[in-house]
């Protein structure tokens, strides 16, 4: 039952992987005054020119941890692509996961209003839409999602934290955590290295 419920969390999850990727924006939440698309919520800005540096293919390498702590490692590859006039950033992932292949959308953006990222995810392994959202404490370089997944488990919901930490411009590690009970758990890790 529990390989079951972390595959079908694994599945959910990978990635939101992703979901979110780093994004990489040296002004984080602040304008650079005069330009009027610049102040105007509703157009792009900074975090979004950011975001759109994802653009193109990438190679994964995945672990994914059981409830002892030990990785099973697997190898995947992503292709980022900007949308809506550079509103939003698209992921189609393509891994294997316990044998199985495994493929997953995902819909990163910047939301101006709330100054907040946001990541939706589905998914070849799941009926369950994820949505989180986001905040960066180091100007984009760092971005920790918070939300609730589906637990095929439980049917109900578990919590998650994702973390994005960029590590260049070809290179960023995606890290998922659960809550399970009362304890946090790292479930999976995701480096992804641009193809060259």
């Amino acid at each position: 039952m529990k390989s079951k419920f972390l595959t079908g969390i694994a599945a959910t999850a990978m990635l939101f992987t992703v979901l979110a990727l780093p994004l990489f924006s040296e002004d984080e939440g602040s304008d650079k005054g005069g330009d009027a698309a610049a102040d105007d919520p509703m157009k792009p800005g900074p975090e979004h020119a950011a975001l759109a540096k994802l653009a193109g293919k990438w190679d994964v390498a995945s672990k994914f941890y059981d409830m002892e702590g030990k990785a099973t490692d697997s190898k995947g590859s992503a292709e980022f692509k900007v949308i809506f006039d550079g509103r939003y950033v698209q992921q189609d992932y393509k891994g294997e996961m316990e044998g199985t292949t495994f493929t997953g959308l995902e819909i990163i953006g910047f939301d101006r209003v709330s100054k907040k990222y946001t990541a939706h995810w589905i998914d070849s392994m799941s009926t369950g839409a994820v949505w989180l959202t986001g905040t960066s404490k180091d100007a984009g370089k760092t971005i920790e999602f918070t939300g609730k997944m589906s637990d095929p488990s439980s049917g109900g919901e578990i919590e998650s934290r994702w973390v994005h930490t960029h590590k260049g411009d070809d290179s960023f590690v995606f890290e998922m955590f659960l809550k399970l009970g009362d304890k946090e758990v790292k479930f999976m890790e995701l480096t992804y290295t641009r193809k060259k």
